[in-house]
């Protein structure tokens, strides 16, 4: 053995006590934490093996017994740092390897005996000896340990993740020996480590990405998280919260428990629609409220869920919020469509868009007469028109179809059979791209509305006949008035033995009876004078009865059935009398081969229920009057013109056809209602309805004051000076005649601006002056007038052929003038000239 080689073994020997004092105190150091006891056991084996060899060394023993000795040892010390299962190695201070362990061999696929004396260059590729090397230079350079993480590569040609461990030693001198080193193989614990960063940030932005606001708290109720989500819905950084407890306040006023809180509390649900138990999340917990976040109302749905540890206890409590406020809006508006779709007095169906129903709403099933279950699934042609053509029904397909809206009226059939009327209006329902989805269509039962305008029709016809009825009476009135005239001028001066006198009575009968038509005309068109007083209607009603028998015969049964109670009214008994002695005309025609006939009083009260009904009507007490008969009925056409004049079912000559207008006429004038029900074969029965009267007036006994009358014609006769005011031709000429026949001189004007010229000029010589209160241009009253303000006291007597009620409301008669209605009987006409005279 040369000397070079002696002093390397001695310089190893030396070495070799700090090599593993140092071995052991990485071994130490990098296992304590690795809770494996057979590392510790063999660390502190091979120190004291080291310590062992030193303390033999200072013994001074031969050389020659040391070195045999150290032999020893070292090969134990070998053997024992190959039983070390992590790579070992060991450099001299300028980085030629020393030695190495087993564990090394078999991590680098390297042979020991042609490691030692070599350096990392000749085993490592470039870039990692660069790195080995700069880690030899830095602990070369201030000694002491290192620990730092690289790769390795390893015999099976992999680089595997390992900690390197160095630590230096110094010679016998104090001057550097060299290092030692071990590593580690952390491979797997790195790709664990990785892994768990990895899920770390995946969980990090999982919530921080989260579009849903989200926060987690652990067992302490700090903050660990506060996603970018809960910032923009609440308006609170991330920054004043995390590490806090005070999260609650991003949400109340005042400290208050988030469900994430209940659950780390374990706080058991209260089963509230704010606080119960999730259906969906396993021990997870939900809610839902309005909040006030940053001055606005916003409607939040909370859900909380635990999060536990390897124990199955709660470590943290994960909780997100959902803001529903735009959804909770419209839903609520949709709750309020839907509340208003279901009351809606309307009624609404909604088809898809092949017509097959899908909803009807609860009026629909009213109107219709169906159930719901009746309708869904079924198509809306099931519902077909009364009396439609194709045509109307193929445009209203064409419009819906179109995506327009459409409407219309139809006659419609109910589950029952019964018709009805509707307006309808069907459109389309279209989805966000244009495409029609649905039809809905809104049905108004307009039956009472229809009922109201066939009324309203029918009272605009019959005012329309009234007034033409009017304007007849008044131009047969003024004819009747000649020929009356001219008949009592002929009977004056015709003896009664005269052939004569009989013709003459015939022609003043059909005066009369012309002048008794005219009076049927005018009660029909409601200008007849009256004198209502207040009467018992079942009086009258005794009265007429007991004269039934003569008029109906043997064979028509009367049966009368009276209210125990007076039903007091304030009527015309003459014309109440008339109304019923029309009213059992017509029943005997129609019973032409007997039968029963019924009349009736009682009180009654009309309400809501009967003005909506008939379209008529005032809600209040009435005395009702009633007349049934069993004769012959009539059809509904011919319900639909009874009250019209000269309107008759019967023959040629067999009626005038007045005496139902008449009724119609009495009933309005006082104020009353009537209906009339009736069918083909089963007969009739009119409903007459008179207005209670609530206070008492006048007694029955009061009568209008007549006229006195005067017998000896002689008293006609006079010779004052008349101003005669008629634009009638004929009845002028008439009048004239016969003031004349009786000594009085007569102006006649045919106007008023003349008959206003010519009292003017002869102002003094005029006693009285006789107007017909209607006239072209200027009427009777507003001629009067202008001559009042020549001669404030002149007297004046107004004829005219309309009723005298009907002149006062039309401004065209005072109510304290004297006043004649046409036709004029000549005695009439002369006793009142000599009462107006004589005044």
């Amino acid at each position: 053995m040369n000397f070079n080689s002696l002093k390397s073994r001695i310089t190893l020997l030396v070495s070799l006590p700090l090599v593993a004092t140092a071995g052991a105190v990485f071994v130490v150091s990098l296992l304590k934490n690795q809770n494996n006891h057979f590392y510790m056991l063999l660390t502190f084996l091979v120190s004291g093996t080291l310590f062992t060899f030193i303390t033999a060394r200072i013994t001074g023993r031969a050389i020659d017994d040391r070195q045999k000795e150290q032999a020893q040892q070292l090969g134990f010390l070998q053997t024992l740092i190959d039983t070390i299962p992590n790579p070992v190695y060991y450099k001299d201070a300028s980085g030629v390897y020393l030695g190495c362990n087993r564990a090394f061999e078999a991590a680098t696929g390297a042979v020991r005996t042609d490691i030692i004396g070599r350096r990392a260059h000749e085993f490592f590729a470039q870039a990692l000896a660069d790195i080995y090397c700069r880690g030899d230079e830095e602990i070369f350079s201030r000694g002491g340990e290192q620990l730092f993480g690289s790769v390795a590569p390893y015999a099976d040609g992999t680089l595997r993740n390992v900690i390197f461990h160095k630590a230096t030693f110094n010679n016998i001198d104090g001057s550097l020996g060299g290092l030692v080193g071990i590593y580690m193989d952390i491979t797997e614990q790195k790709e664990v480590q990785d892994a768990l960063s990895m899920e770390k940030n995946f969980i990090d932005s999982l919530i921080q990405g989260s579009s849903s606001p989200t926060f987690v708290i652990d067992k302490n109720h700090n903050l660990l998280y506060w996603n970018r989500a809960c910032e923009a819905l609440t308006g609170v950084p991330a920054d004043d919260l995390i590490g806090t407890d005070r999260h609650w306040s991003a949400f109340y006023r005042e400290s208050a428990r988030c469900l994430a809180d209940m659950l780390i509390d374990r706080v058991p649900p209260s089963g509230t629609k704010a606080f119960h138990s999730s259906n969906i999340i396993r021990d997870g917990l939900q809610g839902e409220g309005w909040l006030e976040l940053s001055g606005k109302r916003r409607y939040l749905v909370f859900s909380a869920a635990p999060i536990f540890g390897d124990r199955g206890e709660i470590v943290a409590a994960v909780e997100t919020l959902e803001d529903m406020t735009e959804q909770k809006l419209l839903e609520e508006k949709l709750v309020n469509l839907t509340y208003a779709v279901t009351q809606c007095p309307i009624g609404i169906i909604i088809t898809d868009s092949s017509g097959v129903i899908e909803y009807v709403n609860p009026r629909f099933t009213e109107i219709t007469g169906y159930e719901h279950d009746d309708l869904l699934g079924e198509h809306s042609v099931m519902f077909k028109w009364v009396e439609a053509s194709d045509k109307v029904y193929r445009e209203m397909i064409t419009t819906i179809l179109d995506g327009k809206e459409w409407r219309g009226r139809f006659h419609k059939r109910k589950k029952n059979g019964d018709l009805y009327w509707e307006d309808t209006l069907i459109a389309p329902i279209k989805s966000s791209d244009g495409e029609v989805t649905n039809f809905i269509a809104m049905n108004e039962d307009i039956s009472d509305k229809v009922r109201l305008e066939e009324e309203l029709h029918y009272s605009q016809k019959m005012d329309s006949i009234g007034r033409m009825a009017g304007g007849m009476a008044h131009d047969f009135n003024n004819i009747l008035t000649a020929i009356s005239g001219y008949v009592g001028i002929m009977e004056f001066y015709t003896p009664e033995e005269s052939p004569l006198t009989s013709s003459l009575t015939q022609v003043r009968n059909s005066v009369e009876r012309a002048a008794a038509l005219v009076q049927s005309l005018l009660d029909f068109s409601r200008r007849q004078r009256t004198n209502p007083l207040p009467v018992n209607l079942n009086d009258i009603v005794k009265r007429v009865g007991s004269l039934l028998s003569s008029l109906l015969g043997e064979d028509i049964t009367v049966h009368k059935f009276l209210s125990e109670a007076p039903l007091e009214i304030t009527a015309d008994t003459v014309q109440i009398e008339q109304m019923i002695m029309h009213l059992v005309n017509n029943s005997r025609d129609a019973m032409p081969h007997g039968g029963d006939l019924w009349i009736g009083t009682r009180r009654a009260t009309l309400d809501n229920d009967f003005v909506r009904r008939y379209g008529y009507g005032t809600i209040g007490d009435y005395a009702l009057l009633t007349m049934t008969d069993n004769g012959s009925g009539m059809d509904a056409a011919t319900l639909e013109k009874i009250y019209e004049p000269f309107f008759s079912t019967k023959g040629v000559g067999k009626g005038s056809g007045l005496g139902l207008s008449v009724v119609y006429g009495c009933v309005k004038l006082h104020k009353g209602f009537l209906t009339c029900y009736s069918e083909p074969e089963k007969g009739t029965q009119f409903n007459i309805y008179f207005p209670l009267k609530k206070e008492a007036g006048e007694s029955d006994d009061d009568q209008p004051k007549q006229l006195p009358r005067i017998s000896d014609s002689s008293q006609l006769r006079g010779d004052e000076t008349i101003l005669l005011v008629e634009d009638d031709k004929e009845v002028l000429a008439i009048i004239k005649s016969l003031l004349q026949e009786f000594g009085y001189t007569v102006l006649t004007a045919r106007n008023g601006k003349q008959a206003v010229s010519i009292f003017s000029e002869n102002t003094e010589k005029i006693k009285m002056v006789m107007l017909d209160a209607i006239m072209p241009k200027k009427s009777g009253w507003d001629t009067y007038l202008e001559i009042r303000a020549q001669l404030p006291w002149v007297k004046a007597l107004f004829i005219s052929g309309y009723t005298r009620e009907a002149l006062i409301e039309k401004g065209m008669l005072d109510e304290g003038s004297i006043f004649l209605p046409k036709p004029i009987a000549p005695v009439d006409l002369l006793r009142t000239v000599r009462e107006v005279l004589a005044k």
